[in-house]
């Protein structure tokens, strides 16, 4: 599998050079500029942000990166927050310039943000005037972020690179808003991906929806509409990941019929015919199986991927099972205590799971995700719904025995898995309670007040 991403870029050369070409306008006109990008699941949102995020590094610029979640939709600030900490984890915490922008952002300020960027709570002491009611320290969350950025942005150029924003929190798309209408002479780049997403309840869609209508029409903003590949396109994916197999038109023409150009559809495809025998490696060179035919091809991802889950031995499969429960990314310290399983083991069955690239690792220390969004759907359904209501709660009360002196950390998410456990003992309160806690946080009615 070590074939796996494909490593060249494949199309979409075009929407690269418009990505960069605005972002060279940042630079020169010292102006923010935001791009939404937007297609199908599967379809290269990830690997376009990927690459436009090697770029901007390479040209000396701080990137704030976070893939948003439906566990996540209630926890206030989750995108700019866990993606702050996660830069400030790639600088480490004693970098001078860390330390330098926490100076600068006024103690009851950082004082706030502290209570949910876990990096600043090591650095920062809790203001000991502060004494404000809870309206004034929702302000003063909301100011320190804007503070914090802009801070930041005096010192580089800033990438605020959100990915699947349609699950995004309602207090990281109104801080969204405010950047891109209110802080205009920036030198930031706001490039967000979104996809339809059916799973997600009506409100969540429609607050996002109205979001994207109304940022759309601000003439800092642009969108990109990414569609599947062509043909040729398709085959010189399949012949970046294994020269030569490529060459053969008939061949990658079975692949384009069933996966009518989708990149992630292919490389679920090519993952699952090198299992089964169908592309193999002999004489120092890939090759096709004798006579194939159509009948040799999976017909839909949902076969590839429950077929490539067939092979998993019991250990690894029942732990990416609970795993798929926590979410679309996931720590190994929760699946160490859920399965009360010493980490040494649970590394270890991560580590099976990443080598046949149905997970990968993410940036910050711990954590991964799932490559197909998919994978982890038919994961979570092949738990019964008692099956999954048991694991959920038991997600919930390890979130919440772990996190009990700073509840904020996984309110929102505690309380996601606690609602999807209402016949356990508790359930309804605990997410009520924790869901009061994420209210302390944000309150979108204020929104205008913190506008002015």
């Amino acid at each position: 599998m070590e074939s796996f991403p494909c490593r060249k870029f494949i199309n979409q050369k075009q929407e690269f050079a418009k990505l960069k070409e605005i972002f060279d306008g940042v630079i020169k006109s010292n102006s923010l500029q935001a791009v939404f990008i937007w297609g199908i699941s599967g379809v290269g949102k990830s690997r376009i942000m990927k690459e436009i995020k090697g770029y901007l590094k390479g040209q000396g610029g701080s990137c704030i990166f976070c893939d948003s979640s439906s566990v996540h939709t209630q926890d206030p600030y989750y995108l700019f927050a866990t993606g702050i900490g996660a830069y400030m984890d790639s600088l480490g915490i004693d970098n001078p310039q860390i330390t330098d922008i926490l100076l600068k952002v006024p103690l009851p300020e950082s004082s706030e943000l502290s209570l949910i960027i876990p990096q600043i709570r090591n650095i920062v002491k809790k203001s000991t005037d502060l004494e404000a009611d809870d309206k004034k320290r929702r302000f003063l969350l909301f100011k320190a972020f804007v503070d914090f950025i802009t801070e930041l942005n005096s010192f580089s150029p800033i990438l605020i690179n959100f990915d699947d924003l349609q699950c995004a929190d309602k207090a990281s798309l109104e801080l969204l808003r405010y950047l891109i209408k209110q802080e205009k002479n920036r030198n930031i780049y706001i490039i967000c991906a979104f996809t339809e997403d059916k799973s997600l309840d009506r409100e969540q869609i429609d607050i996002f929806q109205a979001l994207f209508k109304e940022i759309n029409l601000e003439p800092n903003v642009t969108s990109i509409e990414l569609g599947n590949l062509l043909l040729e396109d398709a085959t010189e994916m399949i012949d970046a990941i294994f020269p030569g197999i490529g060459k053969s038109r008939e061949f990658a023409g079975l692949i384009y019929d069933v996966t009518k150009g989708n990149p992630s559809f292919i490389e679920e495809m090519l993952k699952s015919l090198i299992e089964n025998g169908v592309i193999l490696y002999h004489n120092d060179s890939w090759q096709i199986k004798q006579g194939i035919t159509k009948k040799d091809i999976p017909a839909s991802l949902e076969d590839i991927i429950k077929g490539r889950l067939k092979a998993l031995d019991d250990e690894t499969k029942e732990m990416i099972i609970q795993a798929a429960v926590i979410g679309q990314n996931f720590q190994i310290d929760i699946l160490k205590k859920i399965g009360d399983k010493d980490e040494g083991f649970v590394s270890e069955i991560i580590n099976r799971a990443k080598k046949m690239r149905l997970v990968d690792e993410l940036e910050t220390s711990g954590r991964f995700n799932f490559i197909n969004k998919n994978t982890q759907n038919i994961l979570y359904n092949q738990l019964n719904e008692e099956q999954r209501t048991k694991m959920h709660y038991k997600i919930a009360q390890t979130l919440a025995n772990q996190h009990k002196d700073n509840l904020y950390d996984i309110a929102g998410e505690a309380a996601f898995h606690f609602s999807r456990s209402p016949q356990q003992e508790r359930a309804a309160d605990s997410s009520r309670e924790l869901l009061e806690k994420t209210a302390e946080l944000f309150d979108p009615d204020e929104v205008t007040e913190y506008i002015g």
